[in-house]
């Protein structure tokens, strides 16, 4: 006897032209475990679906650090103010200031913060594998 499976529909983006302004997508605190301290995100584009991605916006306050995580299928982080602090687990640590683009290889352990000086903000762009885009490795 063969059973059917039951297809439950995946979040996906949308299937047309779609403007998501800053003030829709609204900031909201970072789980517990994600960070050290303040971090709100605001998410502008969400899927579950693979081989699509996730784009969002981070804002994260002084001296603050995610916790170590790695991305499926990378990541790429456009800094958009202040200075972001990256490191690769096992790694020393790099500077990225407005303007710069950072490449986060598929897999790769990481985290990224603000430097203790100010505030820091970037847009993320991640892709989506088995439902997921990011690994939390705490």
């Amino acid at each position: 006897m063969n059973a059917i499976a039951k297809t439950v529909p995946v979040p996906a983006l949308p299937r047309a032209l779609t403007v998501v302004g800053d003030r829709d997508a609204r900031a909201v605190p970072a789980g517990t475990g994600v960070a050290t301290g303040p971090l709100s995100a605001q998410m502008f584009l969400a899927s579950q679906a693979d081989n699509e991605n996730t784009v969002m916006k981070a804002h994260y306050g002084a001296g603050v650090w995610s916790h170590w995580h790695s991305h499926p299928l990378g990541q790429i982080l456009y800094i958009l103010s202040g200075v972001c602090l990256v490191q690769r687990r096992g790694g020393g640590v790099f500077r990225a200031q407005a303007g710069d683009v950072v490449w986060l290889a598929p897999d790769e352990a990481h985290r990224h913060g603000a430097s203790p000086d100010g505030p820091m903000s970037y847009l993320s762009i991640q892709g989506v594998m088995r439902g997921e885009y990011s690994r939390w490795l705490i």
